[in-house]
């Protein structure tokens, strides 16, 4: 399924967004290293049981994006604007109710978009988000003064720089096909399928 939404993103230029899975929060529906495909979307298209993406009001040391699943829609009652309530499923507390640093609902400006899924199950790449997890801390690790970077940390640095290279030559598409080309390559793949 996700290849036909990235066939269709490239096909018809609608975007679909993939995004790395960091943490178990979402255990079982998502773990550290899938990779899910979400679509952008309003405050208006969002129900309870929707897996969505949101931007983390935390951005330190860097901004984060958030999938948890919404277990409560509000409206604010000074400004009549919907806020979410949202929670991973493996987490014993709704992220706007934790004790300790309790983030605030997800307001329009923070929702990006909610997880493209069957039923209550967000589609999947399980697993392969690694390599890029793995190549963002090889990046983290460049940044850091040399005399912090140990052994370990010059094989990550290597690997991430590798990794990012054949994500460079192999991954990367080549200039997007005139719509003619594209019509061609359906043709050709419909009949001869």
């Amino acid at each position: 399924m996700i290849v036909i939404a990235l066939f269709s993103s490239v096909w018809m230029g609608v975007s679909f967004p993939l995004s790395f899975i960091t943490s178990n929060s979402m255990d079982p529906a998502l773990v550290e290293g899938d990779i899910v495909a979400w679509m952008p979307t309003g405050m208006e298209d969002v129900e309870i049981g929707d897996v969505v993406v949101f931007k983390s009001y935390i951005k330190w040391p860097s901004e984060k994006l958030i999938v948890h699943r919404v277990i409560d829609i509000k409206r604010d009652d000074a400004t009549g604007s919907l806020m979410l309530e949202t929670k991973g499923d493996a987490n014993e507390w709704k992220d706007q109710n934790r004790p300790y640093l309790q983030a605030p609902y997800i307001r329009e400006d923070h929702l990006l978009g909610k997880a493209i899924c069957i039923g209550q199950q967000p589609l999947k790449i399980p697993l392969i988000g690694y390599i890029g997890i793995w190549v963002n801390e090889g990046f983290d690790l460049l940044v850091q003064p040399t005399s912090s970077i140990g052994i370990h940390s010059h094989i990550a640095v290597f690997i991430s720089l590798a990794a990012f290279a054949v994500l460079l030559i192999f991954v990367v598409p080549e200039k997007v096909r005139t719509f003619k080309e594209k019509t061609l390559f359906f043709k050709y793949w419909i009949l001869n399928d």
